[in-house]
């Protein structure tokens, strides 16, 4: 009888051994062994467990439960198992290159959970968390994610979530160095991939009440990047239809002083509570300037509610580059009394392109056109249009900065009839019908660019020989 009972013990500890080996978890477990008599002993061991037997009859209860086991009364009982299950699906994402991206899912089950994130259908390699991170992403990181959550008793998949990557621009196509004669064209070009024009509103100011009267009301703005103001717009409650004065003040320094440089007049507000708009503009804000942008209005217009303001206050950076600063009192306003703060929303538009000379941005203008397009002109022309010209390219993902391109001005010279800063077969039929032969002048009205000898004011050989000595073709100069 005592040896039938070491055999039936003898197996009940490989069982135990066996069981408890699927049962451990990472952290491990620590397992306790309960007789009657009280004796028994602990053992834990990192790869798997060890059971130490004692002399008596076991009746311990349930011990210890874990990994889909249960130690009862001295033997191990399978438990029911719960397949995994998915509370939350990573979500779709869209980030700029050279950004991180981070997929998560939230799964439940019984333990321990693994899990494989896939890419296309396709493992990653290393991806077994419950997160997945990419850092810095590349356009080639576009695609459909999703992961495989998988323990004992079965596995799921997350519903897949779309990586998209938005591009940085790029230049393809870097502007060429120009030859150019004073008074005539010059043309830079760029060619760029990911170049996307991008408009903003920002909602800023206060949400203080006000009673009725006449006001002026505004925010005071520092530039940090160069940006086209769109439109402003004022959240007021009108209760008389009149008129209302959009006005743009300019300044060096956040003190000023401040220059009006623009003001325009929308004769009928019309009434309510509401967004009150200046119409399209077309302003542009510099970096490293100040601003101060508001509106004005007569006795019959108020931001008074009484009560709660429907807006919410907004103030900090904007999203093209301008942020809020204080100035009190206004530098000059057309009403009795001025003050900041007002509930204001501006949009702002920023072309991808920005020419630039010498480092510095250029603005269209009497000569020079297409400064914030992928083509620069310049026609006519001057003197001191020479210098170092590049174009900065930028979407909402950033920037990129061309190689710098030389544009040299020449001067039209001798036998250069045309003024094309060449000499070539146009000057030449200009020159033989200017010919007067030696001692034959004077020379007529505008071949004097012909007489290279201008003492003797004729146009005969010697001067030819000086023009073929000139003559470049019309390649030029």
């Amino acid at each position: 009888m005592k040896t039938d009972t070491f055999r039936l013990f003898g197996t009940m500890t490989l069982l135990v051994i066996l069981s408890a080996s699927l049962a451990q978890a990472d952290d491990g477990f620590s397992l306790t062994w309960y007789t009657i008599d009280g004796g028994g002993m602990t053992f834990h061991e990192g790869g798997g467990f060890r059971l130490g037997g004692t002399t008596g009859q076991p009746d311990a209860g349930v011990v210890h439960s874990g990994g889909g086991f249960t130690l009862t009364g001295g033997f191990w009982a399978l438990q029911s198992c719960a397949a995994p299950s998915i509370s939350s699906h990573p979500d779709s994402q869209t980030v700029c290159e050279g950004d991180p991206v981070t997929f998560c899912v939230t799964a439940g089950g019984t333990l321990p959970l693994s899990y494989q994130w896939r890419k296309d259908d396709e493992n990653i390699a290393g991806a077994t968390e419950s997160c997945y991170t990419i850092d810095p992403v590349v356009p080639s990181d576009e695609g459909m994610y999703d992961v495989v959550v998988t323990n004992a008793c079965g596995s799921v998949g997350c519903n897949p979530a779309t990586l998209v990557v938005d591009p940085l621009p790029a230049i393809t196509e870097q502007p060429a160095p120009q030859t150019a004669c004073v008074g005539g064209p010059a043309t830079f070009t760029v060619v760029a991939s990911g170049a996307i024009s991008a408009t903003a509103i920002d909602t800023i100011g206060s949400t203080a009440n006000s009673s009725a009267g006449p006001r002026l009301r505004g925010n005071s703005y520092a530039v940090t990047t160069t940006t086209k103001l769109t439109e402003i717009e004022h959240f007021l409650h009108i209760t008389d239809s009149g008129s209302i004065k959009f006005y743009v003040y300019e300044a060096d320094t956040s003190a000023g002083p401040y220059t009006l440089i623009f003001e325009t007049t929308v004769p009928e507000s019309g009434t309510g509570q509401q967004w009150y708009s200046s119409g399209p503009l077309d302003i542009t804000l510099q970096e490293g300037q100040f601003y101060i942008i508001g509106a004005g209005w007569p006795d019959s217009h108020s931001y008074y509610w009484g009560g709660s303001h429907p807006q919410a206050t907004a103030f900090g950076e904007s999203e093209h580059g301008f942020a809020t600063s204080y100035q009190d009192p206004l530098p000059k306003h057309p009403t009795p009394s001025s003050s900041l703060l007002q509930h204001q929303r501006l949009t702002t538009y920023q072309s991808p392109y920005q020419w630039r000379k010498n480092g510095e941005n250029l603005e269209d203008g009497p000569n020079i056109s297409g400064t914030t397009t992928d083509t620069l002109e310049i026609d006519p022309v001057a003197l001191d249009d020479a210098g170092e010209y590049d174009v900065v390219v930028a979407n909402e993902c950033g920037s990129v900065t061309s190689d710098p391109a030389t544009l040299t001005v020449n001067v039209p010279g001798f036998g250069d009839w045309d003024e094309d800063c060449d000499v070539d077969l146009v000057d030449f039929e200009q020159f033989v019908a200017c010919m007067t032969g030696p001692d034959g002048g004077p020379i007529g009205e505008g071949c004097d660019v012909f007489d290279f000898d201008v003492a003797d004011d004729d146009i005969d050989m010697a001067d030819f020989a000086a023009f073929q000595e000139a003559f470049t073709g019309p390649a030029g100069p």
